[in-house]
């Protein structure tokens, strides 16, 4: 890596990796480029490999990003649609550095609790894409957009990704860091092709994560003049997403830090739809027990009501997380033992008093009250 890149960070190298990448594959030299999007891959794979936390999950998702975007780069038959205008859209995020993202078999009902939120976005999103003929009669149209915050770990994403499942859209999963280029008026230039490529795509969901990075309050001391002209373009482009009528596209974002948005994205018209993701409940965190261990067997019977029970102010995350604790320690004893070797319902117990939760009482103090002052929906 040459000076100027900071080698402890991961990203850092991942970034560099890309841009590399995108460099080798503009100038003609095919396997350099291959070789620069693997390397990408690797270097969170082997991160991920080292890293016994709960962010251990977004690495290897990150990862998987990499891989699908290098499919689609030099294989396209394998994750093309075969649409030249689908493939142009594909091509534009690509030279953005956005990866093509392969959604899993996900659905709403796969997400656990928010019943209300599921309700409001099949009205405003999957029912006027799926019953197309029937929502031109009542004039009604996927429009504005949804805002998802809440406390890390709380299911953001996988929610963002479930909604573009449903709908059948293309899902365009967009980090800021992307975004960001050192050339005057780049990243807004970025900004734009998002939004163009999610045209060539319709019907699309742009989903911007940590939206917080580029949509922060203008005139801040902290804020440099391209997060500002940032944060103007995309009001821009969200104005021209709801004056449109012959395109589907649908802006989801996420984010940690509600009170450091710009308050002309929350207008009316741009994210409309503002949704607090809290904690899971006690029903939701069952669910989230179920789906985790579906396919793992038990040498006693596993009582979900007790986990969910034991876990009160944990996330979605954190259950993941002791549930593949659990999962790979009874793996590691089976290979050691050479012999199959079940979990057992104390073991899970055992690994939930080992792991506490990572979000505090505080912090989820914050979101209520912010939630309940800025006239937000739950």
């Amino acid at each position: 890596m040459p000076d100027g890149y900071d080698r402890s960070n991961r990203m850092e190298k991942v970034k560099y990796y890309l841009a590399l990448a995108i460099e080798n594959r503009n100038k003609g030299r095919m396997n350099e480029a291959e070789r620069n999007y693997i390397d990408a891959a690797l270097s969170l794979l082997s991160h991920a490999k080292s890293d016994d936390t709960p962010s251990r999950a977004k690495d290897i998702r990150r990862a998987i990003d990499v891989l699908d975007n290098f499919l689609n780069v030099f294989h396209p038959s394998d994750t093309g649609s075969g649409d030249d205008y689908a493939n142009e859209g594909w091509k534009i995020l690509n030279e953005v550095g956005i990866s093509a993202s392969r959604l899993e078999k996900t659905s709403l009902e796969d997400v656990a609790g928010l019943s209300t939120v599921k309700e409001e976005i099949m009205r405003r999103l999957i029912y006027p894409i799926k019953y197309r003929d029937l929502s031109k009669k009542y004039g009604v149209r996927p429009s504005g957009g949804v805002l998802l915050y809440g406390p890390p770990g709380t299911g953001k994403t996988f929610l963002a990704r479930a909604i573009a499942n449903e709908a059948g859209a293309a899902f365009i999963n967009v980090n800021p860091s992307s975004l960001y280029n050192q050339w005057f008026g780049q990243f807004e230039k970025n900004i734009t092709r998002v939004f163009e490529a999610a045209r060539l795509l319709s019907p699309s969901v742009i989903f911007f994560d940590e939206i917080e990075t580029i949509a922060s309050r203008r005139g801040g001391y902290e804020q440099d003049a391209a997060s500002r002209r940032g944060v103007s373009q995309l009001l821009i482009e969200m104005e021209g997403v709801e004056k449109t009528r012959d395109e589907e596209i649908f802006v989801l974002a996420a984010t940690n830090r509600p009170w450091d948005l710009d308050e002309a994205i929350l207008r009316p018209g741009r994210f409309d739809i503002r949704v607090y993701t809290p904690l899971p409940d006690a029903s939701a965190r069952k669910k989230m027990f179920e789906n985790n261990l579906r396919n793992i067997a038990f040498s006693d019977g596993v009582d979900f009501d007790d986990l969910a029970s034991k876990t009160e102010g944990y996330s979605g995350a954190d259950i993941s997380y002791i549930c593949r604790r659990t999962v790979i320690g009874a793996f590691a004893r089976s290979v050691e033992a050479g012999r199959e070797i079940r979990l057992a319902g104390k073991d899970m117990e055992q690994t939930i008093a080992e792991v506490k939760p990572s979000v505090s009482g505080k912090t989820v103090s914050l979101y209520e009250k912010f939630s309940g002052t800025s006239g937000m929906s739950a």
